[in-house]
């Protein structure tokens, strides 16, 4: 396994050069993702992989692998459909998995979280993305990826009466619960009902300023202005390195990027988190990922996976600023 849960491409050719020649005693089973996103609609991720991608990879749709009976966007999926998902992009619990993205991309993250979420730690983001695999001399192909699915299909397992198979073939998730917050829950830290023994935990939302301070409309339709009451803003730009959101920043660069806004990552634990939110989940994971790189426990730093998604209309939720003192 690599030592760090952001990987160089340096790092990564190693590691595939080492077990294609057969000298990895431990026989490293190491699988791409790109998990591009863009809340610019006008780029199409799935194009732009088809036009080039890391040899062997498959597309992590960040959409279509969610909860599509929620109505608030790319919610987390149920353990069995994300077994299922995963398992068709040929994914199995003992491959190390590395997401990446395209240039101008901050959604590896929310993958790198989803995986967490499931149960597997095995997963990394590989610092730079595609431009730093290109730069670094990396074999790069084109079209669609063919996938071998690491379980049969669902439909023909059960038809044979075999559908306990599906518990033992493939990708098996289990959802870790402590690493996802909903709204009901977030609502308790902000009345102050954590549970007994707990410290009072923060909440860090990854949004810019003018959306925080309810300057500005949400570009989603029919969301409230403001933020959640009592949270800090950490915009989520800032725990990248200056103008590229596919290179993660230093650790210590991390840790005082939450320190100037009052937060300890050094003081995490159980029992006093940073709870992460932002507009739809995605760019809060990459608040918690800096994080863990800067070396919180993924626990200690969970995500609220609607966001202000929900909080933004949800009905008789606090928010700051009140209407009456908005700009």
């Amino acid at each position: 396994m690599f030592q760090s849960p952001l990987v160089t491409a340096e790092q990564v050719k190693s590691s595939l050069a080492e077990s294609n020649k057969g000298g990895d005693s431990k026989g490293r089973s190491i699988k791409f993702l790109d998990s591009s996103w863009h809340l610019d609609k006008s780029r199409d991720a799935k194009k732009e992989f088809l036009g080039e991608h890391l040899p062997g990879a498959q597309f992590f749709d960040i959409d279509a692998i969610s909860d599509t009976s929620s109505p608030f966007p790319h919610m987390l999926p149920s353990a069995t459909a994300f077994s299922e998902a995963v398992s068709a992009l040929g994914l199995e619990n003992k491959d190390e998995i590395v997401v990446y993205t395209t240039q101008k991309c901050f959604s590896a993250a929310r993958c790198w979280w989803t995986f967490r979420a499931f149960g597997h730690e095995k997963v990394y983001i590989l610092q730079g993305g595609l431009p730093a695999w290109q730069a670094a001399g990396g074999k790069t192909e084109t079209g669609p990826a063919q996938a071998r699915p690491s379980r049969p299909p669902r439909g023909l397992v059960e038809q044979g009466g075999n559908a306990w198979l599906l518990q033992k073939q493939g990708f098996q998730a289990k959802l870790q619960a402590d690493l996802v917050y909903s709204w009901q829950q977030v609502l308790k830290v902000v009345e102050g009902e954590e549970a007994e023994g707990q410290k009072h935990h923060w909440i860090a939302d990854a949004r810019g300023p003018p959306r925080f301070n309810a300057e500005v409309d949400e570009p989603r339709p029919g969301l409230a202005r403001g933020h959640i009451p009592g949270s800090v803003n950490v915009p989520f730009d800032r725990v990248f390195e200056e103008g590229d959101w596919t290179r993660f920043r230093r650790p210590a660069d991390v840790v005082k990027v939450f320190v100037a806004q009052g937060v300890d990552v050094r003081a995490l634990s159980k029992e006093r988190k940073v709870i992460t939110t932002c507009g739809s989940g995605v760019t809060a994971a990459a608040l918690s990922f800096a994080m863990v790189l800067a070396g919180a426990d993924v626990a200690a730093v969970p995500v609220f996976d609607a966001s202000w998604a929900a909080w933004g209309q949800l009905k008789g939720v606090p928010i700051e600023p009140p209407p009456e003192n908005r700009p």
